[in-house]
């Protein structure tokens, strides 16, 4: 197999307009600590317009869930992400940061067969203000033999694009089930873009049908100074909204999980997946009922072909648990 990738990102349009009432700055939007968030009982959040002064009256929320998450400093090595920040819920690992006082970058895990790839995309920068905007994105290709994914064709590409737009798009007063604070609102849209291309001999790169997706995902986040995290999160198309229920800033870097699986994605009809790590990995794969389609477990430093060919085509969601309980997800195409 060959395995090209191109990754560039489209940097920084940054528009700085009139003086805000409510500033961030890095350490308010992500800061080491320990923090519990709930996320809401109803649907039907009214979150209102863009614009200054607004007041967001969301004091009567009642919990349904909590859970709590730790921010960590983190160090890279070797292969490893270039960030210096993660999330860790227990001992999951859940988000790769890269900030500075000036800029905060998330970071993409684009899981391939032979490798983990890791993407930087701009999500901030810093102070923030009303009206400032931040444009970035991320492509990139891989390249297969047709037989890899089971196409008839002598190669294949997978071409992924994902454009994210943030906005701070409205400042006022917050009102929260735990208190009231002068709020930054930052919208962001991300918008994911995949699709596949084949061709034999010396013919022209064609669309192969069956493999395109095609997302957008737009959250709302409100934060105040001093808090070291988000203050609630609306996600529009789940019409969910989270909010905090406290902070604890100040607390001691903590080891990531970082046991992965390599796997093609998407799937093809006889499926390869190979776990690189020193422990046992169970991979659950379940469709977009929670139905489970498939169940394997896979040995320390090995690989396994797994018969996918009766699964129609589609988004299906993999579930790696290793040894120690540690659990991963991860979206797959077929």
């Amino acid at each position: 197999m060959k395995l090209q990738h191109y990754s560039f990102s489209l940097l920084a349009i940054s528009l700085n307009f009139a003086n805000a009432q409510v500033q961030i700055n890095s350490d308010d939007v992500y800061a080491p600590g320990t923090y519990q968030i709930a996320t809401a009982k109803t649907g039907g959040f009214n979150i209102g317009t863009s614009g200054e002064n607004k007041v967001w009256d969301f004091s009567g929320l009642q919990k349904d869930q909590t859970y709590n998450f730790n921010l960590s400093a983190y160090q890279s090595s070797g292969n490893k992400p270039d960030a210096n920040f993660i999330r860790t819920e227990g001992t999951d690992t859940f988000e790769y940061i890269k900030k500075s006082h000036s800029t905060m970058y998330e970071i993409r895990s684009i899981v391939n067969f032979s490798e983990i790839n890791y993407y930087p995309i701009q999500y901030l920068q810093f102070p923030m203000a009303y009206n400032h905007s931040i444009m970035d994105s991320i492509d990139f290709i891989y390249y297969y033999k047709g037989s890899d994914l089971g196409v008839d064709k002598d190669s294949v590409r997978l071409v992924y694009h994902e454009h994210k737009n943030t906005i701070a798009d409205a400042w006022g007063k917050l009102k929260l089930p735990n208190g009231e604070y002068d709020a930054l609102r930052i919208k962001t849209t991300d918008k994911f873009k995949l699709y596949m291309e084949g061709k034999s001999g010396s013919e022209s790169w064609a669309h192969v049908d069956g493999y395109d997706y095609d997302e957008s995902i737009t959250d709302y986040n409100w934060y105040t100074n001093n808090k070291g995290t988000v203050l609630a999160t609306y996600n529009v198309e789940s019409d969910a909204m989270n909010f905090m229920v406290s902070a604890n800033i100040g607390i001691k870097h903590r080891a990531p999980n970082e046991n992965g699986v390599c796997f093609l994605n998407p799937m093809s009809e006889a499926w390869k997946v190979r776990n690189p790590g020193k422990k046992e990995i169970t991979i659950r794969l379940y469709d977009g009922t929670g139905k489970t389609v498939k169940q394997e477990n896979l040995l320390p430093e090995s690989e396994l072909i797994m018969n996918t060919s009766y699964l129609n085509n589609g988004i299906y969601y993999m579930e790696t648990i290793d040894s120690d309980g540690i659990k991963q997800g991860f979206k797959v195409m077929k």
